[in-house]
This record gives C-alpha cells, sequence and structure tokens, in this order.
C-alpha cells in the first residue's frame, strides 16, 4: 500500500462541503483523487491550503488543511507525522511550493517528492498588464490604495513570487507537464529536473454531457473569468464591438460579477480598477445590453453557461493549458483561442479549434465572426474538439499514468 501525499492550493470541495464553506475552486481535485483511490493500492492525504484544520476522513481520504502564516510548521509536521512514500504538490504559484521545495530538499526526500506545473508565475509576470492602456495601469481605488492591490501591485506581486518559484523549480528533481511551453521553460530553469508528462483530469460533470448545434442561443460567446486581467476580459470587448457590426444580436455572457451591481458599500467600497475599467469600456462602446455576466458559478451551472454559448474564446495573454478550453473541448464546443504558451499543444489550427495572435483584436473578431458564418465549419470544429479532448483528457489513462509515475519514483535510486 503507497502512502500518497498531495499538497494542494486550496482544499477539495468536499473538504468545503462538509465543514459547511461554499467553493468554487477546488472542484478540480474531486474526481481526480477520487480516480487515484479507486485505482487501488493508494492511501491517499490532501494537504490544502486556506483552513487549518487535521486529520478529517471523507470517503476513505484524509483532509487536512493549513494556512500560509504557519506553512512550514504544518507541512513539515505533517510530512514527519505521516511519512508519505510520494510527496505530490500541485503548483508552483504560491509561497508554500518554495518552502515545502526546502523542507523535502532538509529531509533528503528529492527523489521521493514530484511537482505538477499549473500555471507559472515566473511567466505570467511578463504579460499581467497585457494590452492594459497606461492609464488604466495606474489607476487605484482608495481600498486598492490601502491593501497594496492595485493593477501595478498585482504585477509586483507576480514578479516576487515569480522568483520564489524559479528558486523551488531549481530545487525539485521531479515535475509533472503536459505540454511543450511548460517543457521550454523547465528545462531553462532547471536543467537536472526530470520532466514527466501526464495531462490533467477535468471536472466529472464534464465528460458527461455534449454540446449540441441546434440547442445553443446562436450568436452567443461563452467566457470564462472576466475579473483576472491576464484573462483578457478587456481584449474581448474590443472584439465583440467588431462583432456586432455583422450580428446585432450577439450576446457575450461572462464569468464574474457585473462591475454596475454592487450588492452593498462594502463591496462598492472592495470594488477593482480593472472592473471599473470593463464597466467603463462596456459603456463607451454601447454594449451594455450585450454583455451579460454570470456570477461565480458551481460545476452543474458552469456547464449550462458553456452549453448554450454558440462559441467559447480564451483571449489569455498566456496560458500553459487552459482547463476553460479544455472543458470546452470535453463538451464539444467551437473554441477560439489566442495562440500562447502552451495552447498549440491541445489545439490544432483550423482543425479543432480557431487560433489567433494574441495582440490583434480584429483576428479575434474574425475568429468568432468565421464560427457563427459557417455552421459546418462550427460543427466540424466541435466534433474535432470533442475527438481530441477524449484523447487528452481520459480520465482512466491519465490516473494510470500517475500511478506509473509515482512507481517510477519509487523504484528509482
Amino acid at each position: 500500500m503507497r502512502n500518497i501525499l498531495w499538497i494542494t492550493n486550496c482544499e477539495p470541495s468536499y473538504a468545503a462541503k462538509y465543514f459547511g464553506r461554499e467553493t468554487f475552486s477546488g472542484q478540480w481535485i474531486d474526481f481526480s483523487s477520487r480516480l487515484l483511490l479507486k485505482n487501488g493500492g493508494i492511501n491517499l492525504s490532501i494537504l490544502g491550503l486556506g483552513y487549518e484544520y487535521g486529520d478529517t476522513f471523507i470517503d476513505s481520504i484524509n483532509c487536512l488543511g493549513f494556512e500560509m502564516r504557519d506553512a512550514k510548521d504544518r507541512i513539515m509536521g505533517t510530512i514527519e507525522r505521516l511519512r508519505p512514500d510520494i510527496i505530490h504538490i500541485w503548483g508552483t504559484e504560491f509561497e508554500h511550493f518554495l518552502i515545502t521545495m526546502e523542507i523535502v530538499r532538509n529531509m533528503n526526500l528529492l527523489d521521493r517528492t514530484v511537482v505538477s506545473i499549473q500555471g507559472v508565475m515566473s511567466e505570467i509576470s511578463k504579460y499581467s498588464l497585457f494590452m492594459l492602456p497606461d492609464e488604466v495601469i495606474k489607476r487605484k481605488t482608495l481600498y486598492e490604495w490601502y491593501i497594496h492591490n492595485t493593477i501595478a501591485d498585482t504585477k509586483a506581486y507576480y514578479s516576487s513570487h515569480g522568483e520564489l518559484e524559479k528558486k523551488g523549480l531549481q530545487i525539485a528533481r521531479h515535475c509533472i507537464g503536459r505540454t511543450d511551453w511548460d517543457k521550454a521553460i523547465l528545462r531553462q530553469y532547471n536543467r537536472k529536473i526530470i520532466y514527466h508528462k501526464c495531462n490533467e483530469i477535468l471536472r466529472e460533470s464534464f465528460y458527461a454531457n455534449r454540446w449540441v448545434k441546434d440547442f445553443c442561443e446562436k450568436h452567443s460567446i461563452v467566457f470564462s473569468q472576466s475579473a483576472y486581467m491576464i484573462k483578457g476580459f478587456h481584449v474581448m470587448i474590443d472584439a465583440l464591438e467588431i462583432v456586432k457590426d455583422f450580428y446585432p444580436d450577439v450576446r457575450l455572457y461572462a464569468i464574474g460579477e457585473s462591475p454596475y451591481k454592487q450588492k452593498n458599500i462594502k463591496e462598492y467600497i472592495k470594488r477593482s480598477s480593472y472592473i471599473e475599467y470593463i464597466g467603463e469600456k462596456i459603456k463607451q462602446k454601447g454594449l451594455i445590453e450585450d454583455v451579460i455576466f454570470v456570477g461565480s458559478l458551481n460545476e452543474k451551472d458552469m456547464i449550462k453557461h458553456y452549453l448554450r454559448g454558440n462559441v467559447f474564446v480564451c483571449a489569455s495573454a498566456i496560458e500553459n493549458s487552459s482547463n476553460s478550453i479544455g472543458e470546452a473541448m470535453i463538451l464539444g464546443m467551437p473554441v477560439v483561442a489566442s495562440d500562447v504558451g502552451g495552447v498549440k499543444s491541445f489545439i490544432t489550427h483550423e482543425k479543432d479549434g480557431l487560433l489567433y495572435q494574441a495582440n490583434s483584436v480584429r483576428m479575434l473578431a474574425d475568429c468568432i465572426l468565421r464560427v457563427f458564418d459557417d455552421e459546418a465549419l462550427a460543427q466540424k470544429l466541435a466534433d474535432n474538439a470533442f475527438a481530441k479532448a477524449s484523447e487528452i483528457y481520459d480520465y482512466m489513462k491519465n490516473t494510470r499514468n500517475l500511478c506509473n509515475i509515482y512507481d517510477e519514483l519509487l523504484t528509482s535510486k
């Protein structure tokens, strides 16, 4: 029986539910962890960032939590007490990644530790202000100024955490990646690191649903994470203005809260400069009736959000492999995406999606127009996307692959 410890950037959603909390960030852990357990021969513990709590067994998985302020003591104490055969760190973006790498180095456990690459903070920092006007970059609300969370502060945060991330990756001996882009970066950060390829597992419900062209809302666009600057929602708004000239009935559905509807004074005070800018931009272009913010969505509602769309758009400044794109593809949707980072590792232009130069608003608009203009093309892209995603995100194959990586670490010197 192998004892596996996962260290994650958030808690599983089933742990949050157990403690009466609502979360939208830990759902990806749920299906992957249960599949690993079903594979047999494994005891799994998950130490998640967010809230501090001790051993809590949920469906035979031991869930634990830690807060950043005491990350070193909690992580070290958990490793010493559980004595895992394998330590698997999911993500490099937060401070506890470097803390964990220093702990396992000091405990002589580097050969039994593997880190999964999600985003790469040191690269994200270079694109964090992508296509934002200078006057917007300089903006700050009183609240943002007080808590040091302005748009400019965000770039500084990414840069400083990117340096911590580099140090952690230079310590690591084993990593798991999935794109040509992350492989290139890891090789350049650490020439001695051993790269294991393993594709991701998406949220369970997405495998059981399928987009149908005849049931979608014609001339509608679905978009995720409108509040996260690097996802390029401001670029999408510029492209929407062009698309509307051709299709006056176009609608853009975006995950995130409306810039126009703060529920109370507290929400108004805490509003972000970026969301304020988005609201102004939409008004200026006369698109208020064309952009619908759907708020934060759980897994079930997220699927409904996707399925109503005529096309899914990712306008990110940088991505490794976007789970949002993966979920759209596994649903069998037409996808338009910026040609950045690792996106080409799972989308072939003109075959299972349309790619465009990230800083070309007109090319983004044209890709959307092509999907709206040509139903045969839309269906071809959708069918091919589903076929590609079914191979890349095959959860049984990817679970076996992960177990094989664990076995490799256990049998290495």
